[in-house]
């Protein structure tokens, strides 16, 4: 009876570390000729729940965009910088000619507080923009 009991806390054990207990938080730039900010309230969460300990996230930005903007990640309220995108229309693959935009990175996130989400135009006045989170 104590190895089973032992046996099942430890599949519990396992069962709770694998895996993602997020899913991706989506946000939606549909003004993109205004500046917005946006706040990740599941990112808080991570690493203060049991067996929740989180080292990256994956971030990803789609859309299309007729100029410049800039996309910045930053915590709260330790204003801890974790990425940087500075969306310039042709000068770099971030952006194509035609103003697409198809981004996805995993940049390091050890902090625990909350994600804020800045978007800054930069001379983008049509368009739209998907950007996702997830704490890993």
């Amino acid at each position: 009876m104590k190895n089973l009991f032992f046996s099942i806390l430890i599949f519990c054990f396992i069962s709770c570390r694998s895996g993602n207990p997020y899913e991706f938080a989506e946000f939606y730039v549909d003004d993109v000729s205004k500046e917005q900010e946006f706040i990740d309230s599941t990112s808080a969460l991570a690493g203060k729940l049991p067996f929740t300990k989180h080292e990256k996230m994956e971030l990803r930005l789609q859309g299309e965009l007729d100029s410049g903007a800039l996309i910045r990640f930053y915590t709260y309220p330790d204003y801890m910088l974790i990425n940087d995108f500075d969306l310039v229309k042709g000068q770099n693959s971030i952006i194509t000619e035609y103003g697409k935009i198809a981004i996805e990175t995993n940049p390091d996130y050890y902090n625990g507080d909350t994600l804020v989400i800045l978007y800054v135009p930069k001379g983008a006045t049509r368009g739209h923009l998907k950007i996702s989170t997830n704490i890993l």
